[in-house]
């Protein structure tokens, strides 16, 4: 809808997640299924500790074969089961929500390898393969910059929240024409902005 969105899709998300979170968002990056998967594959992979085991029987790997199965516990992962990884929704036990805290964790697994002197040295491979994979508004001239905070970044001090319930809730059916609906609980929404940023 560009006539409602003028900006265009990201600067909008980025308006808008700022709106939320109480706080300016002033750059964004957004990354399409074939990067993330080469720049996991490009850092060597990640690991990261599944939380329980996956089963999903429909995963889709775009090759004619169906299924996704990955134990608890620590895994590392490469670019394809990385992708698998944070894609599947279909797990026992498994939703939107919590593919998006898989997702949130592989992007920090993936922030901890980046940052390392093995990975800095691969930064122009990864930045070449990348190309047209990424889509940013930082500055890459200040590339160094981001990553020397990066590199200061520590699980510790990296907040991950999914704006699933407690945070949205679904109203009545019978009031949303039989469609599955979330609405933003802005007094949670407002706790959480002060919660993390003050």
């Amino acid at each position: 809808h560009p006539k409602q969105f003028p900006d265009g899709g990201l600067p909008t998300l980025a308006q808008e997640i700022g709106f939320l979170a109480g706080v300016p968002v002033q750059y964004f990056a957004a990354i399409n299924l074939d990067g993330f998967q080469k720049a996991i594959d490009l850092v060597g992979g990640v690991d990261v500790v599944n939380p329980k085991p996956i089963d999903d029987i429909h995963y889709d790997w775009f090759d004619g074969t169906h299924g996704f199965h990955l134990a608890a516990g620590p895994v590392h992962l490469d670019g394809r089961i990385g992708l698998a990884y944070v894609r599947s929704r279909f797990g026992a036990g498994d939703s939107d929500f919590t593919r998006a805290a898989r997702q949130q964790q592989v992007l920090a697994a993936l922030r901890k390898k980046m940052v390392t002197p093995a990975a800095i040295a691969r930064l122009p491979d990864l930045i070449k393969a990348l190309g047209s994979s990424v889509r940013t508004n930082y500055p890459v001239s200040d590339v160094s910059r981001l990553l020397t905070i990066a590199g200061k970044v520590t699980d510790e001090t990296t907040f991950k929240k999914v704006l699933g319930p407690p945070y949205a809730v679904h109203p009545p059916t019978n009031t949303t024409g039989g469609v599955y609906t979330l609405i933003l609980d802005m007094d949670r929404i407002a706790k959480l902005s002060v919660d993390l940023f003050g």
